[in-house]
This record gives structure tokens, sequence and C-alpha cells, in this order.
């Protein structure tokens, strides 16, 4: 095979990966700026950018023809191709969502894992990863919240790399332009943005809002907690 023909899996997969892009920095906005605006969507924000961020691979994997051997992305890396990084900024930004979740959604984690039953409760114990706390609620960890917030917030601003692939391509040349990778880092956030809001709206959460918005960006798994 001397070529390979890029179809809709592909698309699908930029598109994802801009939402999740797009939607962790509406998150941030609020969680690492302070931009009260933004508060009543950050928890759905949140939610919204890891779950794109686990489904962006899959048309990929769907669209090679040995998807089992994907590994090989990490095993055998190339530091000179720019189709070599998407992979690794995909999933170190993950980990770091997954890992900033876990601190920005604590007190919610623990607030649930006191009520719940059965599977549910033994899920929510996961998530903690400690030791349930007893007493009164506990805060989360400033420190570790806002450096896994930042570190997260740094990697979604390299979701511009599909207008650097798009760009290496010799069948395109008028692709070849140094504002793509610009143009697919604005188009994903201004779509994660839209999403954010049009999710929290369609959820019902601005009459639940009050004054404060404190309600607006409640968790639709955890009971809501302010967060400051």
């Amino acid at each position: 095979m001397t070529s390979v023909e890029w179809g809709l899996s592909i698309v699908a997969n930029y598109y994802l990966a801009g939402l999740a892009a797009g939607s962790y920095i509406t998150y941030y906005l609020w969680q690492g700026f302070g931009v009260r605006a933004f508060r009543p969507v950050a928890k759905l924000a949140w939610i919204s950018a890891a779950v794109f961020a686990l489904a962006s691979p899959l048309p990929v994997l769907a669209h090679l023809g040995q998807p089992a051997r994907s590994y090989l992305l990490f095993t055998s890396f190339h530091w000179t191709s720019p189709l070599a990084w998407a992979g690794p900024i995909l999933l170190a930004f993950l980990l770091a969502v997954l890992l900033n979740g876990r601190f920005f959604f604590y007190p919610d984690v623990v607030l649930a894992y006191r009520t719940a039953h059965g599977f549910r409760k033994k899920a929510l114990r996961v998530l903690m990863i400690n030791k349930p706390p007893t007493g009164a609620l506990p805060t989360t960890s400033a420190l570790w919240l806002k450096l896994t917030g930042a570190l997260a917030f740094i990697l979604a601003l390299f979701f511009g790399y599909p207008g650097l692939e798009l760009g290496i391509l010799g069948s395109r040349p008028l692709w070849a332009n140094p504002a793509n990778p610009l143009m697919f880092l604005l188009t994903g956030v201004i779509s994660g943005m839209a999403f954010s809001i049009l999710l929290w709206t369609l959820l019902g959460r601005r009459e639940a809002a009050g004054p404060a918005g404190t309600g607006a960006g409640g968790s639709t798994a955890t009971p809501t907690v302010e967060t400051s």
C-alpha cells in the first residue's frame, strides 16, 4: 500500500478532539482564570471534555487496518513526525483531565459516597482513591487542582495539531498554511463552548442556578458541592 485514504472517521476524530479541548477550556475559564460567567457550566464542561477525549481515538481505531497494533504509536515513536505526536498529546491530555477531575469533584464524590449503595458506592470508592474521610466534608487540594488544571490547559492548546497534520499533505498545497493550527484550535474552542452551553440549557440548569449560579453546574452523577 503506497497511500492511505482518510475518510469520515478521521474527520470524526478531529471533531471530537476539538470538542474535548474546547469543553475543557470552557471549564478552565472558571476553574483556572476565575471568570464567573462560566461558573454555571464548569462541571458540565469538564464532563464533556473527559467524554469527548475518551471517544476521540475510537474513529481512528476503526479506520486502521490493524487497530490492535495501535500501541506501536508509543513504542515506535518518531520524534520528527507531526502525525506521531497526536497520540501522546491526546493521552497526556486525557490523563491530566482525569487527574484534575479527581481534585475538582472530590467533595462531590465524598458526599455521593456517603449516600450511595451497592455498585454505585463501590464505584465512587474507586474514584476517591484514598480512604473515605469521616466527619466534616473535606476540601480538595487547591495546589493539585491548580497544577493538574494548568497542565491540561497547556495540553489543550496543542489541539491545533490537526491543522499541522493537514498542512503537511502534499496533495493539498493550499492547506500548507501556518494559520491552520490556530484555526483548528479556535474552531474547537468555539464548538466546545457552544456544546457546553447548549447541554446546560437543555438540562434546564438555568432555572436551578439561583443568583450565584451555585447549582447550575451540578454534576449529573453526584450532588452539588459549593466550589471556590
